[in-house]
């Protein structure tokens, strides 16, 4: 029997959505025992983040409304009534060649569009998106991403606090085959665990070598 590993091999990065950013920071930094950095700004959406390494390409993004947006829409989860919580995740992916495989194989992941936020030197981070708002599965099915430029160079982790490593990665979900199958027509091998309620929980070693669960 083939089996999925512990943690995908084109996961990308985890969504904790909570209502207030530097809260969510002030949390986690209590929890893990480490700082997350800001981020930046998402135009687009009326959100901000910040960000920690979990070893290699890997990272976890804090994300909240931005007060000082315009307008909020709310993407990934944001708008769920039990945060702060994880909310979504995001693979790595070749677009828009993956995503009009995915849609050969009888799964939508969302038109591929642009997107970029300003980072606080002012720079520009860029990346492309197959991303749809109606979060499949309850946000079990991830977003498609591909950054613009080389990874090694551009890549979100490697300017983010380090000092953690993501070890387990899990997904539940009362009609598991349902999320497969939608992973597996976008190239992504999962084991979705049966559950009552939808949920994504991960498991963080930090630098002292405690393992602490998030959900």
């Amino acid at each position: 029997m083939t089996t999925s590993p512990a943690v995908p091999d084109a996961f990308d990065h985890l969504i904790w959505s909570v209502r207030d950013l530097h809260e969510g920071i002030d949390e986690l930094e209590r929890r893990l025992g480490v700082r997350a950095a800001i981020g930046g700004r998402h135009a687009r959406w009326g959100t901000h983040n910040a960000l920690l390494a979990l070893g290699g390409h890997r990272y976890l993004e804090i994300l909240a409304d931005d007060p000082d947006a315009d307008r909020h829409e709310h993407p990934f989860g944001l708008d769920r009534d039990d945060l702060p919580a994880i909310t979504h995740w995001m693979a790595r992916a070749t677009l828009p060649a993956t995503a009009d495989a995915a849609r050969d194989r009888g799964f939508d992941p969302g038109e591929v569009q642009q997107f970029g936020r300003e980072k606080p030197d002012g720079s520009t981070l860029e990346w492309r998106l197959a991303t749809r708002l109606d979060r499949p599965c309850e946000g079990l099915v991830p977003t498609l991403i591909d950054w613009m430029g080389e990874e090694d160079r551009v890549h979100p982790a490697l300017a983010a606090p380090t000092g953690l490593e993501l070890v387990e990665f899990t997904l539940e979900h009362p009609r598991p085959g349902e999320v497969e199958s939608a992973c597996a027509a976008c190239g992504i091998a999962v084991r979705v665990s049966p559950a009552s309620v939808p949920g994504l929980r991960a498991v963080v070693r930090n630098h002292r070598g405690m393992e602490i669960a998030l959900s």
